[in-house]
């Protein structure tokens, strides 16, 4: 006889053992042969679910189950209460085979003291208990773990109690599908399942009550769901903490709900604001924020708040005329997220290593400025949306810049940097502008031709069929504010550093380096800065020529767009009006001499 032929004959015997314990279950521990006990009727059982079918056994009826280990697989079709010895000790075990391992399938069942444990967490779901179709149940005070969902309200499961449960080591923790509402989750410990802690899906009016969630993947998510009420939970250190969030069909109703500042994430409060007008948030409203959401508002200020590991850094639902200002949004599944939300602007902020850096559904009119958005899946994810501004965004090392689902129209990009990520843009369709006329955006693995030296490429970028950056640029894009609150605007290939821009004598400094034989820059100034008519370009005090200079590329009313090139190293650049140059430089420069010998002076006397 063959070896393969022994071993099949071996495999076949296994799985017709173990077909005929799901269908024959036994007991391990047995003292006295009989350890199950309806306590209404005096009779004994050898199995659970002997004692659940005997003809005595009614509704109403308490049964008793001692401690052992149970391999059943169990169908409560009665209204009766199933009590075990001691959690701990007391424990209806699945083999891994598919579950449920109890079904519950009449109203007004309790269970309690059991540990329910090992479904086939393979398959979806194959949960520990299932409530199916059922109310006024009430599972309490058990142990359930290594299933692929711990506990299941499913279909209709309105009016059950789950409390005081260790929901443990299972791929998801307590879920509440559709249509099971007004059931209450209190006093449960739920630690180290794969994807949620507990999740509400399309229901609605469920309480939530004093849940302490560590180490899952969610710890509570709410999809499509309405009105339900979270106090005294505790969520730490879940990679994404609490997640709230609508589908394809974006309703306020799915943000409306109950959430006070008693839930805890990490210790730190959770702040989920409805109907708030004209507040401003930042370290005078609260030292620590766990979460933060915007819901029906308007007219909010968040300045200098940072948020992570959260389905949202920040959620903004039906929130409008609002900004985001210089905050820090990191390792969160959203960094910024908003649902039906019009006319706010996110400026400034740092949105790294989420899932999508800032998500924007069903919302139009808003301006996306200034952010740097880096490490994550997608920097932007946009759905629904139109009319939105994308502008002096770096969006660098993600996988996809800007990522787009569908009906997508007249939203524009302009003066990005899209640097070094694996696909640059996603698109869906056309209709979206990728350049504001004159200037596009800057894209990293673009090496185009400049011929006639403006800064701007001669031929198109090709993101998709219909998706064109008709002027892209030949060189990252920079903002600089100045004194006079109006921003320079610079394109180049070089490193800028230490911008400055002195009122007094209306003059520009920075400094630039580079690795490339020659460095350019095209520079956008406003009239109020300087007066423009005649501009001077003096680099390293005359000591470098300047290259294909054009000081009247373009001027539009309001600024002036100049133009110029050198041979890279590292150089002082100064641009002034040319009237002025030969009067004011050499005392500029008398005077920083004079300021340099002054700090050495005073540093040596120091010495």
């Amino acid at each position: 006889m063959s070896k393969k032929f022994v071993l099949v004959i071996s495999l076949f015997v296994l799985l017709s053992c173990l077909l005929q314990m799901r269908f024959n279950p036994v007991e391990v521990k047995a003292p006295n042969g009989y350890p199950v006990h309806n306590l209404n009727t005096g009779l004994n059982y050898t199995t659970i679910q002997a004692a659940i079918n005997a003809p005595e056994t009614l509704d109403g009826h308490t049964i008793f189950v001692e401690e052992g280990i149970y391999y059943e697989w169990i169908d409560v079709e009665k209204s009766l209460s199933l009590v075990g010895e001691e959690r701990e000790t007391t424990t209806i075990d699945g083999l891994g085979i598919e579950g449920p391992l109890v079904r519950v399938t009449a109203n007004n069942v309790n269970i309690s003291r059991f540990t329910v444990r090992n479904s086939d967490t393979s398959i979806e779901p194959s949960p520990g208990i299932y409530l199916n179709h059922v109310f006024g149940c009430n599972i309490s005070n058990n142990i359930v773990e290594n299933t692929s969902c711990a506990i299941f309200l499913g279909g209709w499961s309105p009016n059950n109690l789950v409390s005081n449960n260790i929901v443990r080591n299972n791929n998801r923790g307590i879920e509440l599908s559709t249509d099971s509402s007004r059931n209450i989750l209190s006093e449960n410990v739920m630690a180290n399942n794969e994807e949620f802690g507990i999740s509400i899906m399309d229901n609605d009016n469920n309480i939530l009550i004093g849940n302490n969630i560590s180490d899952c993947g969610f710890g509570i998510y709410m999809m499509d769901s309405f009105n339900n009420s979270l106090s005294g939970n505790r969520m730490i250190h879940n990679e994404f903490d609490l997640y709230v969030h609508a589908t394809f069909d974006v309703r306020i109703e799915s943000f409306v709900h109950n959430i006070d500042a008693s839930n805890l994430i990490d210790e730190k409060p959770v702040y989920y604001l409805i109907n708030q007008r004209n507040i401003v948030i930042n370290s005078s409203f609260s030292t620590e924020i766990g979460y933060l959401a915007l819901i029906n508002s308007t007219d909010i200020t968040v300045k200098k708040v940072s948020s992570s590991g959260n389905g949202q850094g920040l959620l903004l639902a039906y929130t409008n005329n609002s900004s985001i200002i210089d905050s820090a949004f990191t390792c969160n599944n959203g960094g910024i997220e908003l649902y039906g939300s019009c006319n706010n602007s996110v400026v400034g902020n740092r949105i790294e290593q989420n899932s999508f850096g800032i998500y924007i559904i069903n919302s139009s009119e808003n301006s996306i400025f200034n952010n740097r958005i880096s490490d994550n899946f997608a920097a932007f994810r946009i759905r629904e949306s139109t009319e939105n501004i994308f502008c002096e965004n770096t969006i660098i090392d993600n996988k996809h810049g800007v990522y787009m689902d569908n009906l997508l129209k007249n939203n524009i990009f302009y003066h990005n940097n899209f640097i070094n990520n694996t696909q640059h843009i996603k698109p869906y369709e056309d209709g979206n502008a990728w350049d504001n006329g004159y200037e596009g955006n800057y894209w990293s693995d673009y090496s185009g031709t400049d011929s006639n030296c403006d800064g701007i490429c001669d031929i198109p970028y090709v993101i998709a069929k219909y998706n064109l950056d008709r002027y892209p640029l030949m060189g990252m894009f920079h903002s600089f504010n100045t004194s006079l609150g109006k921003h320079v605007n610079v394109i180049s290939n070089s490193t800028i550093e230490n911008f400055e821009y002195f009122e007094s004598s209306s003059m520009i400094r920075m400094y630039v380096s580079g690795e490339p034989a020659y460095g350019f820059c095209r520079a956008c100034i406003p009239h109020e800065l300087m007066n423009v008519t005649s501009i001077s370009v003096i680099i390293n005090d005359g000591a470098t020529t300047t290259l294909h200079s054009n000081y009247t590329l373009y001027d539009n009313g309001t600024h002036r767009w100049i133009y110029f090139a050198y041979e890279h190293s590292i150089l002082e650049i100064i641009i002034i009006p040319e009237f002025l140059s030969m009067m004011i430089l050499p005392l500029f420069m008398i005077a920083t001499l004079l300021a340099v010998i002054l700090y050495r002076r005073k540093h040596s006397t120091q010495v």
